[in-house]
């Protein structure tokens, strides 16, 4: 499966894609909850609206996902017969995940493994910015080795 984009003429934040497809170089809103620590909130911007999309990994595991729409933006839908579970998330500086400074690209079927954590275990603190990109490669090849 091709990469699915929108027409869009504002940023975006989320590209679906399938196997082979490139990734997306918009950043996104990452939002994490202490309390649910396989559910993540992405934010979707694109054409003057936001979408906000809760992933559990039981949803990405079966292919479905749920939105909850902020009051006066539009519902952003995506054609049928593409596999919800093929996303490309660009990962940037968080607190309850782990801090990156550079955009990263990560499959979202990694945090399908049920020996993956969603959030590498430790405090906020445990996650503070790397400044030399090289360490930040590093750290994010580690973390993805975790799985």
């Amino acid at each position: 499966m091709t990469a699915v984009r929108h027409d869009v003429h504002h940023p975006i934040d989320v590209q679906v894609c399938g196997p082979g497809a490139g990734s997306t170089d918009r950043t996104l809103p990452f939002i994490y909850d202490r309390d649910q620590p396989y559910e993540v909130t992405i934010l979707i911007a694109g054409h003057g609206r936001v979408e906000r999309i809760v992933l559990s990994r039981a949803e990405l595991d079966s292919g479905r996902y749920k939105t909850v729409q902020r009051p006066g933006a539009d519902t952003m839908t995506f054609p049928d017969g593409y596999d919800r579970r093929w996303m490309y998330i660009g990962i940037r500086p968080g607190c309850g995940h782990f801090a990156m400074l550079k955009l990263a690209v990560v499959d979202v079927s990694a945090f399908l493994d049920p020996t993956y954590d969603l959030v590498p275990a430790g405090t906020e603190a445990d996650h503070q910015l790397v400044p030399d990109d090289a360490q930040m490669d590093a750290a994010l090849a580690a973390w993805l080795g975790a799985a």
